[in-house]
């Protein structure tokens, strides 16, 4: 294997080990965004719940 060879294949797997760590980071802040999303939905619904009640009084 030559030089230019063995340096393309070291590339490769940096690039390879840079995709992997990448995809897993992006699927991490994925779930951190819907846990988010879902808090978020969540206390939208209470404030909707605490506005119409306020006026029914």
């Amino acid at each position: 294997m030559s030089e230019s060879e063995r340096l393309m294949a070291e590339r490769q797997r940096h690039c390879q080990d840079e995709k992997r760590r990448l995809e897993l980071a992006l699927k991490e802040n994925q779930k951190r965004t819907d846990e988010l999303q879902k808090k978020l939905d969540a206390l939208l619904a209470i404030d909707r719940d605490l506005r119409s009640r306020g006026k029914n009084r």
